[in-house]
């Protein structure tokens, strides 16, 4: 699991991640405690320093590559994949991309579809954001108070589950 083809260097390591380490679940295969260190390392240098994670390192956040790294992370399960992501800034970024309609951006000054509601939701309920108490240890971070009626609403008007752009 050290070696990723250059092919999919970039833009897909954090979901080629998550899908090996999915099967494997899905198998009741372990993953080895190095090969679980060496993951999070990874998924390390794909976390943005103001929140999300990027598709490699040094890559723009964005929510699906977000929701493949969050899932990975608990897939692993140990001590150090949950305490990897930054929750306050991630909250910040999901706030960042959350419209005032109820849909989410899937990443800054991106466009809006049904996957950034979806993993912007998953996301915030796995890393407990989402509850409407304080992020441990923030101390400033509110919760992420998400309006399901605009965002059904949303969800409602939009023609079909392809991509929908700004106005």
């Amino acid at each position: 699991m050290t070696t990723v083809s250059k092919k999919y260097e970039n833009a897909s390591r954090p979901w080629i991640l998550y899908w090996i380490l999915h099967s494997l679940e899905l198998l009741d295969e372990e993953v080895d405690t190095a090969d679980q260190h060496n993951i999070v390392q990874f998924l390390a240098s794909c976390q943005d320093p103001n929140g999300g994670y990027g598709g490699g390192p040094g890559e723009m956040p964005h929510l699906v590559h977000t929701y493949a790294a969050v899932n990975a992370l608990m897939i692993i399960g140990t001590e150090e994949a949950f305490a990897l992501t930054n929750r306050p800034k991630l909250y910040s970024w999901l706030d960042k991309l959350r419209q005032h309609d109820g849909s989410f951006l899937v990443h800054v000054d991106g466009d809006v579809d049904v996957r950034g509601i979806y993993c912007a939701l998953s996301v915030a309920r796995i890393t407990n954001i989402y509850k409407r108490r304080r992020i441990s240890g923030s101390g400033t971070a509110r919760p992420m108070r998400v309006d399901l009626e605009h965002t059904r609403g949303w969800r409602l008007m939009a023609p079909s589950l392809s991509v929908v752009w700004p106005h």
